[in-house]
């Protein structure tokens, strides 16, 4: 049993790992895009709110050392509440993903397969998934700890070697559209931590469940210098940037990119780094969701459970809907998801919190 569990270290790359996916895909380019100016200050205010809700998160947690949210929502409720939560995880992460993953196949499809159909790409994807997914015991995490790296690597080079072509009138006006906007309005991008949701399923997991506040803090504090580095980089790069219909504004800036004569055109060597991070993540997902459908259906092969979630993911990749329309559902209507199932998380996980002492409080006195 040992040896399927995952240490401090593997713990902290599956929480980074989620956050810097999407920060590729979607949240660097909305913040932006919705921030202007101030998006740097909004960055750093979004990044300091998701410290403490980790922090707190992490206190409530460690009541029940070895519980995920499922296990306490069954402590405070029972079945049924168990079954409303596990359901409401397992859509929210199966759905996300694939409507992200159908975004990067359309990038792609742009960029490099203009012939090739983005259900194929999708497919391809998906294949590789559930065949990483299919190693026994813990070499999803193994593996992703050894990309993670370069994939903080890539986002630093990027941010270094357009450091000439920066243009820092592009910070100014400093608070963009005002303080409403980037305090109250830009709240919201609070969305580009996502990786606090799959927090709430990792203490069954960990090999030291008293690592989890060390792993909490510095997975969010990675996360967060991966934000800020890629938010500055297309702020301080592009004039009047962004529009929503750019796929990979992270990929516009490898372009302006070069060392002499010999390093040119990186972009390729960019993309496969980030491809293999889109698989890295998936995977994390569909590991994540397999856990929570097991849990509520009492299913032993987990193989078939990947196999299920991957089939699934492609369904919901082949319902047609244009890039505008997925980046709506990834921009706007997850962002309200989002803090909607975190809401109701947080709720149980206090409700529970109270009850346990309670009950402790309760003994204790009767005991004497």
């Amino acid at each position: 049993m040992e040896n399927t569990r995952i240490g401090k270290s593997e713990a902290i790359a599956l929480i980074v790992t989620i956050m810097v996916n999407q920060t590729i895909m979607i949240s660097s380019k909305t913040i932006v895009a919705d921030m202007n100016s101030s998006a740097i200050i909004n960055t750093v205010y979004i990044s300091i709110i998701a410290l403490i809700i980790s922090y707190v998160l992490y206190k409530l947690l460690s009541k029940f050392p070895t519980f995920d949210i499922l296990d306490i929502s069954n402590y405070l409720g029972g079945k049924i509440l168990k079954g409303f939560i596990g359901l409401s995880f397992l859509a929210y992460f199966i759905i996300f993903s694939s409507i992200l993953l159908k975004n990067f196949s359309y990038g792609l499809q742009t960029i490099y397969y203009t012939s090739s159909s983005v259900f194929f790409i999708v497919l391809l994807f998906l294949i590789g998934t559930f065949f990483v997914c299919s190693l026994k015991h813990n070499a999803i995490y193994r593996s992703n700890l050894l990309i993670l790296p370069l994939l903080i690597l890539s986002i630093l080079l990027l941010f270094i070697a357009n450091i000439g072509n920066f243009d820092y009138k592009n910070v100014f006006p400093i608070l963009g559209d005002g303080i409403n906007s980037t305090f109250f309005v830009g709240f919201s991008n609070l969305f580009a931590f996502q990786g606090l949701a799959y927090l709430l399923f990792l203490p069954p997991q960990l090999k030291d469940v008293n690592q989890l506040k060390k792993i909490t803090l510095i997975s969010i504090l990675f996360s967060t210098i991966y934000l800020l580095v890629s938010v500055s980089t297309i702020l301080l790069l592009f004039d009047s940037f962004i529009n929503n219909d750019e796929l990979f504004p992270l990929y516009s800036a490898v372009k302006y990119i070069e060392f002499g004569t010999f390093f040119q055109r990186l972009d390729s060597l960019f993309i496969l780094i980030w491809i293999i991070s889109c698989v890295s993540s998936l995977s994390i997902t569909v590991k994540t969701c397999c856990g929570i459908l097991r849990k509520l259906a009492n299913v032993k092969s987990e193989k078939f459970c990947s196999l299920i979630i991957c089939i699934t993911m492609l369904c919901v990749c082949l319902v047609r809907q244009t890039y505008a329309v997925s980046s709506f559902w990834a921009n706007t209507i997850f962002k309200y998801a989002f803090f909607t199932i975190m809401g109701i998380s947080f709720a149980v996980l206090l409700l529970a919190f109270c009850l346990k002492l309670f009950k402790n409080k309760y003994f204790i006195v009767t005991k004497k």
